[in-house]
């Protein structure tokens, strides 16, 4: 009889806030997919347009949505999920999910001929969320803070002048030791000044970006019954010893 459960609980500042990123935030996060730098820009000025971070269409996007069967307009606001990001100019399954990266793909004329090695992305889908900083805010001055001690090696490179070395020191310094008991140290930075203490690697443009904790909670459940599969994932908001649930979602 196959039957299992797993249950994992993830704070979900542990990636960028779609809707806060700014050019360089998103430089990061279209650098660590893959997404080939001469598509940065177009999708850089689309995606700040639709979600209101900038008031000047340098892509030309009312023109292009307009243009579209059916058609439709720039949301010039936060999106409600990363995944409405397929509505906007240049950004498709491809840059979100990752895959190989088509012909024609980004811009006009396409970004590689046929005879080139394949440029296979990565995806930027498990980099974003539409959720706050720490404790589901931000750091007051408009930017998202990422938790650095539940972040992934792609998010942590996503942040400012941080390459893969100094992201390996990052995640090596919160994973602690195991003990004799097969117990594992708790090394988990305590606050910002524990982070930049401990990392010296750390570059001080990081200073904006450093959160220790979470209030804001990613909760999948997956399980199997009878070789029946089920997932349930939800959004949670913890504070006070109250949660509160954010978004619910069932798949099969």
């Amino acid at each position: 009889m196959e039957k299992g459960l797993e249950l994992d609980i993830i704070p979900e500042p542990a990636r960028r806030n779609v809707n806060l990123l700014d050019i360089e935030g998103w430089k990061g996060v279209l650098d660590v997919a893959g997404v080939p730098a001469e598509m940065w820009d177009d999708l850089i000025n689309a995606a700040l347009y639709w979600t209101g971070k900038s008031v000047d269409d340098k892509a030309g996007t009312d023109d292009y949505y307009a243009t579209l069967d059916p058609p439709y307009r720039a949301r010039r606001g936060p999106v409600d999920t990363v995944g409405e990001l397929l509505l906007v100019k240049g950004f498709n399954r491809t840059i979100l999910y990752g895959g190989i990266l088509k012909s024609g793909d980004g811009k006009e004329g396409g970004v590689q001929d046929k005879k080139e090695e394949p440029i296979v992305l990565t995806g930027i889908d498990d980099m974003l969320t539409t959720y706050g900083g720490s404790n589901g805010g931000t750091n007051g001055n408009g930017i998202a803070t990422v938790n650095v001690n539940a972040a992934s090696r792609r998010v942590l490179m996503t942040l400012p002048e941080t390459d893969d070395m100094v992201a390996d020191a990052i995640i090596e310094e919160r994973e602690g030791l195991v003990d004799a008991q097969g117990e594992r140290e708790n090394t988990a930075f305590k606050d910002a000044s524990d982070f930049f203490g401990r990392i010296p690697e750390a570059s001080p443009a990081m200073k904006l970006y450093v959160a220790t904790d979470s209030g804001v909670f990613r909760i999948t459940s997956s399980g199997v019954v009878h070789g029946v599969k089920k997932q349930i994932s939800c959004i949670v908001q913890y504070a006070n010893r109250n949660m509160t649930i954010l978004r619910w979602r069932e798949e099969d």
